[in-house]
């Protein structure tokens, strides 16, 4: 197998992963992971990269072109890619990240102000 058809097999699994966990935001992610075959450090890894994209991307005008582009870049025809509705699934587990980022910030803060 080539670098490049590795790259693309890379790709559709890590838009099947995206697929996967944005179907049930709640589920664990050592869950998906075992279900597709890959260790939970790719699968973080994996979810860690969408959500950093989905962030720098998140308020431009014309949201998720950019994110669709990243992820669909260079997939054959015949291989369905990742499409607006997976980014709109995807947006509950960031909200649940996010959540749970600002309980810990807060957290923190209250810390210190003690």
């Amino acid at each position: 197998m080539s670098d490049n058809e590795k790259a693309i097999d890379r790709k559709i699994k890590k838009i099947d992963f995206l697929r996967t966990i944005g179907a049930n935001p709640e589920r664990k992610l050592d869950d998906v992971s075992k279900e597709l075959g890959m260790t939970s450090n790719t699968a973080f890894r994996w979810l860690q990269e969408f959500i950093e994209n989905a962030v720098m991307t998140d308020n431009e005008p014309h949201f998720p072109r950019k994110l669709l582009l990243f992820y669909n870049k260079g997939l054959p025809e015949n291989e369905q890619g990742l499409m607006k509705s997976d980014v709109d699934q995807l947006r509950g587990i960031l909200k649940i990240i996010m959540k749970e980022i600002y309980q810990k910030h807060r957290f923190r803060k209250e810390e210190t102000i003690s």
